[in-house]
């Protein structure tokens, strides 16, 4: 349970990039993929972590419901990925909007922080 909080706050710095780019900062093309392909990452290996740590059972219903939400923005990453290989800057910042519209990340990492926090 070592690893949560280093994989939690890569996913935070790549939001940030992310969120920084759609608010009109500059950045390299490879940059944005590489922070999209990171949160993706990230998100990915802290819902395997949360599914396997036993720390929401007697919640299943939850624990279902918040890894289909994760799917959904994996899912949605993904696609912004591909928007990002053949679009250009501006566009992307449209695409990424569509594609993490009403995603509040920072309200996902912070409940990915309190289930994995150490007792």
């Amino acid at each position: 349970m070592c690893e949560e909080p280093n994989l939690i706050e890569k996913a935070r710095r790549s939001w940030r990039i992310i969120r920084d780019f759609q608010a009109g900062i500059d950045y390299e093309i490879n940059d944005i993929r590489a922070a999209l392909v990171d949160l993706r990452d990230a998100l990915s290996e802290l819902r395997v972590i949360t599914a396997t740590s036993g720390r929401l059972q007697g919640a299943e219903k939850f624990a279902e419901e918040f890894s289909g939400v994760i799917s959904h923005i994996i899912n949605n990453l993904d696609a912004a990925l591909l928007g990002v290989e053949i679009l250009s800057k501006e566009t992307i910042r449209a695409w990424l909007a569509l594609m993490l519209y009403g995603i509040d990340m920072e309200a996902v990492l912070t409940l990915f922080a309190f289930i994995l926090r150490p007792f």
